[in-house]
């Protein structure tokens, strides 16, 4: 960032700071939805869908690791773009090429494709300093790659999955990530290994033991404890028949509602603790309602990462805030504001229009009907 800012010796350089700080907090966030491991939040929802068996034994569709994707990039890629226009009017206004007549700023034309040219020769830099792939890098993208298409493809829901050829086992995406991980602790780092040479492997103990992240380990088993213990004293179920009044109200407006009472508890709280205490309450709430499960905690949990006003909310925007000179709270809070809503609408628009047509809400029927509330819309 410091060398990109060299090239700029205007006094723009600290909006060209912030914009591309801002920018990398709202890509983390908005992209953090793309799968359903990219996040603690999509964890959280993906693991209990499992426990309360959506599809009824392949009855429904079911929120796999296809179904997820399906959903989310369509939203993602809308609101990255979104975000990237918002940025660049906040703090650049209008390009030169959106404005028509009036003269144009010959000087600020020529100092910005002069800043291109210099940020281009910084990037290819950067680039040629990073070398040749080795065997070890080449090993741990092959071994990406295998682990995301066999989470593609164990329920992809269009083609037989390869989880139906294994017969008497409860195979799930935890699966193939341990298959995966087996393989990084066997397969040599280094080609001199298959001409008589001593390697280590990919990955060894030692690297996992210094340098996982056991404090976020902590906080996802300590978030799944806590909504298990909502879950089994009851807890969740008490709170979602106290909202048994919302049965008077078209579901789509008890969609928005929850849509925004999360964005702004998010804001204020831990995101991950958020989805944990929220996400059990809505599947209780959802039952009580005859309302499909997924129809509103899939958005719930989405907008969890929708938050971009305050360091607490989100691992990125602490990040963002404690690495950004001079920045301010303030800062995050009016930049933030619009993409808050901006982004609660497109997945509300989203989910009540392709959220539908993928999983079909309007026809879900429990297999356990009892002290079911019918609900308008």
């Amino acid at each position: 960032m410091d060398e990109i800012d060299s090239y700029d010796p205007s006094n723009r350089h600290d909006d060209l700071r912030k914009q591309l700080t801002f920018g990398l907090m709202y890509a983390a966030n908005i992209g953090g939805v793309f799968w359903p491991y990219s996040s603690v939040t999509s964890n959280v929802l993906y693991r209990l869908s499992k426990r309360e068996d959506i599809s009824q034994g392949g009855k429904y569709t079911d929120l796999t690791f296809a179904t997820w994707m399906a959903f989310n990039i369509p939203g993602m890629l809308l609101n990255v773009i979104i975000a990237w226009i918002y940025l660049t009017l906040v703090f650049f206004g209008r390009p030169n090429w959106l404005k028509f007549g009036g003269k144009k700023d010959s000087v600020a034309i020529a100092r910005n494709e002069k800043n291109h040219d210099n940020v281009m020769k910084l990037l290819q830099r950067k680039y040629q300093e990073l070398g040749p792939m080795t065997f070890h890098e080449k090993g741990v993208a092959i071994l990406f790659a295998t682990v995301v298409m066999l989470w593609l493809f164990r329920d992809p829901r269009f083609i037989k999955g390869w989880a139906e050829y294994v017969e008497y086992v409860d195979v799930g995406d935890s699966t193939a990530a341990m298959f995966v991980v087996l393989f990084l602790f066997i397969i040599p780092n280094s080609m001199s290994f298959f001409s008589g040479g001593t390697s280590k492997a990919l990955m060894d103990w030692k690297y996992v033991q210094d340098n996982l992240p056991w404090g976020i380990v902590l906080l996802m088993g300590g978030g799944f404890a806590l909504s298990d213990a909502a879950s089994v004293s009851g807890l969740s179920p008490w709170i979602g028949d106290q909202l048994n009044g919302l049965q008077h109200l078209d579901k789509s407006v008890i969609l928005i509602v929850v849509m925004m009472m999360t964005a702004f508890i998010t804001e204020i709280a831990s995101n991950t603790a958020c989805a944990n205490v929220i996400i059990p309450i809505l599947l209780s709430l959802s039952k009580n309602l005859n309302i499909h499960p997924l129809y509103l905690t899939l958005p719930a949990t989405v907008t969890c990462s929708y938050a971009f006003m305050l360091p607490v909310a989100t691992p990125p925007n602490a990040i963002v805030f404690g690495a950004g000179k001079n920045m301010k709270i303030m800062d995050m809070v009016k930049t933030g504001l619009f993409l808050n809503f901006s982004c609660v609408i497109v997945l509300f628009l989203l989910n009540i229009t392709y959220g539908n047509l993928l999983f079909d809400y309007s026809n879900y029927v429990y297999a356990n009907p009892a002290n079911i509330s019918s609900i308008h819309g």
